[in-house]
């Protein structure tokens, strides 16, 4: 959807759902996105994968099943490339993305993937946020 842009908030998920397993929360969210037959449009693989790239160690991606479809970074030396905004990436790459085009079923993984980081990142950084307290929430966001 050309000129659409998606913003992913969160209100205080933690308090919300106190007894809920980060991990396990993220992982049955990722299973519903990889079982759905929801046709999801607009998705930029490019970028979803450049995200997941950046969320898991060498390890993990060895591990995973898109691991192929993951972009590797253009220099090896220095820091690991971390979340950036569109437009700085735009600037700069340091990933070097993979050529082939993911089918339909790689797609659905690859989404799947990026909605488990996404959960966790919300569920973590919504701990932290309550850890320091409301004032500072507040001001973070």
């Amino acid at each position: 959807m050309p000129g659409v842009k998606i913003t992913v908030a969160s209100e205080d998920a933690e308090a919300l759902y106190p007894s809920l397993d980060i991990e396990q929360s993220a992982r049955i969210c990722a299973e519903r996105v990889s079982r759905s037959k929801v046709e999801f449009m607009g998705i930029d693989y490019d970028w979803a994968v450049k995200y997941i790239a950046m969320n898991l160690t060498k390890e993990e991606v060895a591990l995973s099943r898109i691991g192929h479809f993951l972009p590797v970074r253009k220099h090896k030396r220095g820091a690991r490339p971390g979340i950036m905004s569109i437009e700085e990436e735009e600037k700069s790459s340091k990933w070097i993305l993979r050529r082939r085009p993911p089918t339909e079923m790689e797609k659905r993984h690859i989404l799947a993937e990026v909605i488990y980081h996404g959960v966790k990142t919300v569920f973590k950084n919504q701990v932290r946020f309550e850890s320091r307290g409301e004032e500072e929430q507040l001001e973070e966001n």
